[in-house]
This record gives structure tokens, sequence and C-alpha cells, in this order.
């Protein structure tokens, strides 16, 4: 990243620096275990996009991403849904669930089922059916049954070639 870092330097082309944030934000450093720089590169792209309207899916997702880098990066449950609480999802974002999905696993992880049925009952239909068989799977795997959850992971096709979601979910 120190090349595209020299690359970008003294331009403004936004597409390409949020193209950098997000790599890095969003798998090189969560991949190497290095959650803290995720969230600081996240508090950079977050700085530039509060120029935009408060209502912006992409500062939500950036403040959706740091509550779920935070939760991986020290597994602080109770913090990580105070602050997913304080987000207010665009009316987009809203009808796709995306919150809601990542709030109901995050609590599922943390152990509050209680919360995440809630979650689920309230916002289940808006959640994808991609969101929804992570969060089935990983409600097998929470229950203990995690041949099950597995088994749902293996089945969802549109989890992609790599299988990268999948094994998060193994």
């Amino acid at each position: 990243t120190a090349r595209a870092d020299e690359l970008l330097r003294g331009r403004n082309d936004f597409a390409a620096r949020g193209e950098l944030w997000r790599m890095r934000a969003g798998i090189l450093y969560p991949y190497a275990g290095r959650f803290h720089d995720a969230i600081h590169v996240l508090d950079e792209g977050q700085g530039v996009l509060s120029q935009t309207p408060p209502d912006s899916a992409s500062l939500a997702g950036i403040q959706i991403s740091k509550a779920a880098l935070g939760f991986w990066g020290d597994q602080n449950g109770p913090r990580a849904l105070a602050a997913l609480d304080r987000i207010t999802p665009t009316s987009e974002m809203h009808q796709r669930g995306e919150l809601a999905q990542v709030k109901a696993v995050i609590s599922l992880i943390s152990g509050d089922s209680t919360r995440a049925r809630e979650i689920i009952r309230a916002d289940g239909a808006r959640i994808s059916p991609d969101g929804r068989a992570i969060i089935d799977a990983m409600q097998a795997m929470m229950a203990g049954d995690c041949m099950a959850g597995s088994r749902i992971a293996s089945q969802r096709k549109s989890f992609g070639p790599n299988r990268g979601a999948r094994d998060v979910l193994r």
C-alpha cells in the first residue's frame, strides 16, 4: 500500500483514494489481524465523507465497518452494538437490512440470542438471502451444531468461487 500512497500523492482522485481505503480497511488489515489499523483508515475515510450529506450510504457503511471491526479487534459485543445503535441507516440500507444483519450477527456471537431474535423478527424480511444464510449458519453454530452451520454456508452458491464467506462461517 506504500506504493499506492506514492502514486496517489498530490492527486485529488476520490475514487482511487476510496478504493485504497477499502482495500486496506476491508481486506489487508483485517486479514493480518490489524483491526485498529483498519479502524484508523476508516476514520480517515469518515473525515473525508463528513463533507457529504448526513444520509450518505458511504458514511453509514464506514460506521458499520468500524463497529464490526472494533468487535473483531476486542470482542466487546456491548460496545460494538452500542456503536451500531448510534448509526442512522439510509433508507436504501434500511430496505436492504444491512444494519440489521450486522446487529443480529454480533448479537449472536456475543451471546445475546434474545436481541438477535428481536432484530430478526423486526427486520428479518428486509435481510438479503445471503444475509439470512449467514445468520442461520451462525445460529446453528452458536447452538452447537457446527455441521449444520457449515452445511448452510456451503450450499450458498452466491458466496462466490473463493469460498470466502463460507470460510468465515466455518
